[in-house]
C-alpha cells in the first residue's frame, strides 16, 4: 500500500469502488472518439495522451515526455535495449525471461529473441493490433497502436526495440491510454510502481496507473463504451462502415470482444468481489456483502459477511461486533453504528422507499447492482438441486448459513436473505434452513440479515 496522502480531486475518482475486468487488448477507438473530451471522466485530471508524427522533438506532447524520459534514464548501458523494449509487457512467445512471462495465451507478443519487452518501467504496452481506414483488422500480437489526441498514433513492434508514429489516420482503430501530470502528492509515489484501481472510467471500469517521471499513465487500454455523459458510443463491426463514418465509435479486434477484455472482479469499498453468472443467466456478485471470499462449505464463517438492517446505509450497524441501542431512529440516517434493538422498525416512521432500485436513498451496492427482488430469489431457489442449505450451497452462488440478528441483538442460526419486494408494509425474504427453504412470507426491518447483490 502506497502511503500518500491524495487530493480530494483523487479522491473522488480513486477507485473504492468499480468494475475490475480481467483486460486483454482493451478495444479500438477511431480518431474521432479518440479526441472527444467525453471519453474520459470528466473528474479526473486525465486525458488522452497528445502526441504528433516527430519524436524528434522532446517535451513537445505527452508520448515525447515519455519517450524521452524513458531513453534519459533507464535506456543507458548495459540496458540500453531500445525505449520500445523498457515498455512492453513482458508477456510473449518464448521470451528469454522465461518463467511465466512465456506464454502463448494471449494477451502476449509473437516470439521475437532480441526485441522482446522487458517492461522496465510497468506501462505493459501489448500487441492490440489495428483497424485499417478500409475496416480490416491487422497484425495482433505483432504492434501496438495507440492514439494521441493529435491523430498520430503511436506503434510498438514485436520486431523491434523502438516507438515508430503515423500519420493522422482518422479511421485508423488504435487503443487509448490516458495521462495526467502528476500533482505535487503524487510525486510521493514510488516512480515505476503499479497503482491499483487508480482511475475509474465511465463505465465505472477501474484501471491501473503508474508514476514514469512527471506523469501517470493508465496501464491497461480502454475498454470504454459510452462518454462521460452517459451517451453510447456507437459500435461499429462493418468494415463498410467503418471506413465511411466521420463521428467517434470503436471495436473489437476481429469483432471478438474477448480480445478486449474479461469478466473480472467488482471492487467495492476497497473489498474485491467477483462476479458469478447462476443458472437463470443472472449476474450476481460472488459473495456476500462483507465476505471475506467464496464460500469453501456451508458453514464458512469467513463467508457469511455483515448482517444489515433491511433500508439502513452502511454506517457501522452491519458488523457483527456492533454495539445495540434502544431507540428508534427519525431519520433515514441513525447518526450511529449501533443496532438498534427492541422495536420491528428501527426507523419510526417506516420509510419503505429506502432500499428500492439501484439509486435508492440509503444505497448499499456498487454502481450497476442492486438488491434482488423475491421473484428473482424465487427463480434462483427453484433451479437448486435440494431445497435447503445444502441445495444454497451447492448453487453457482454458494450461499451459507450465515443466520440473523435479531431484533433484542442475539444471533440466531437461521439463515434469511433480504429481498427488496415488501409485503403488508414489510420487506420480504428468502430464508434458508438445514431442512427447507421458501420465499413466501416477510420479516420485520428491524432484524439484521445477510445481502448478496445482483446486477441490473
Amino acid at each position: 500500500m502506497i502511503n500518500v496522502i491524495l487530493p480530494a480531486l483523487l479522491n473522488q475518482r480513486a477507485a473504492a469502488s468499480g468494475i475490475k475486468p480481467q483486460y486483454v487488448y482493451g478495444f479500438l477507438y477511431n480518431w474521432y472518439a479518440a479526441s472527444d473530451d467525453r471519453i474520459v471522466n470528466a473528474y479526473s485530471g486525465f486525458a488522452v495522451a497528445n502526441g504528433t508524427t516527430s519524436l524528434q522533438h522532446p517535451l513537445v506532447d505527452d508520448w515525447n515526455i515519455l519517450e524521452k524520459h524513458v531513453n534519459d534514464h533507464y535506456n543507458v548501458a548495459p540496458n540500453n535495449f531500445g525505449t520500445g523494449n523498457h515498455r512492453k509487457s513482458k508477456r510473449q512467445i518464448n521470451t528469454p525471461i522465461g518463467g511465466e512471462w512465456n506464454t502463448d495465451t494471449f494477451p502476449r507478443w509473437n516470439s521475437n529473441a532480441t526485441h522482446y519487452g522487458r517492461d522496465t518501467v510497468n506501462f505493459g504496452v501489448l500487441p492490440n493490433g489495428f483497424r485499417n481506414q478500409d475496416g480490416v483488422f491487422s497484425q495482433l500480437h505483432s504492434t501496438a497502436n495507440l492514439h494521441s489526441k493529435s491523430g498520430a498514433y503511436i506503434e510498438y513492434r514485436s520486431h523491434e526495440g523502438i516507438t515508430r508514429t503515423g500519420e493522422v489516420m482518422y479511421r485508423r482503430g488504435c487503443g487509448i491510454r490516458l495521462v495526467k501530470k502528476a500533482l505535487q502528492n503524487e510525486m510521493l509515489i514510488p516512480e515505476n510502481q503499479i497503482i491499483p484501481n487508480y482511475y475509474k472510467g465511465n463505465n465505472n471500469f477501474l484501471y491501473d496507473c503508474v508514476r514514469i517521471g512527471t506523469q501517470i499513465w493508465t496501464v491497461q487500454n480502454l475498454c470504454e463504451t459510452k462518454y462521460n455523459d452517459g451517451t453510447s458510443i456507437p459500435y461499429v463491426q462493418s468494415g463498410l462502415q467503418w471506413s465511411s463514418i466521420s463521428t467517434g465509435a470503436y471495436c473489437a479486434y476481429n469483432n471478438d470482444i474477448s480480445f478486449a477484455y474479461r469478466e473480472g472482479v467488482f471492487v467495492f469499498n476497497g473489498a474485491e468481489y467477483g462476479l458469478v453468472t447462476s443458472n437463470t443467466g443472472r449476474v450476481w456478485l460472488d459473495r456476500n456483502l462483507g465476505a471475506e471470499r467464496v464460500a469453501q462449505a456451508s458453514n464458512d464463517a469467513r463467508a457469511y459477511g455483515f448482517l444489515y438492517q433491511w433500508g439502513r446505509g452502511s454506517d457501522g450497524h452491519q458488523f457483527r461486533t456492533s454495539g445495540m441501542r434502544n431507540a428508534q431512529s427519525a431519520t433515514d440516517d441513525p447518526g450511529h453504528s449501533n443496532f438498534i434493538v427492541g422495536f420491528e422498525n428501527w426507523r419510526n416512521p417506516p420509510n419503505l422507499d429506502l432500499w428500492q432500485g439501484i439509486n435508492c436513498l440509503n444505497n448499499i451496492a456498487p454502481p450497476i447492482f442492486r438488491l434482488p427482488t423475491i421473484a428473482e430469489w424465487e427463480a434462483e431457489r427453484v433451479t437448486w438441486m435440494t431445497n435447503n442449505i445444502e441445495g444454497a450451497f451447492n448453487s453457482k452462488l454458494k450461499l451459507t448459513s450465515t443466520g440473523h440478528r435479531q431484533i433484542n441483538g442475539g444471533f440466531s442460526t437461521q439463515t434469511i436473505m433480504w429481498s427488496s419486494t415488501l409485503l403488508n408494509q414489510s420487506p420480504m425474504r428468502l430464508l434458508i434452513s438445514p431442512t427447507n427453504s421458501e420465499t413466501s412470507f416477510n420479516a420485520h426491518p428491524g432484524i439484521g440479515t445477510a445481502i448478496r447483490l445482483i446486477r441490473d
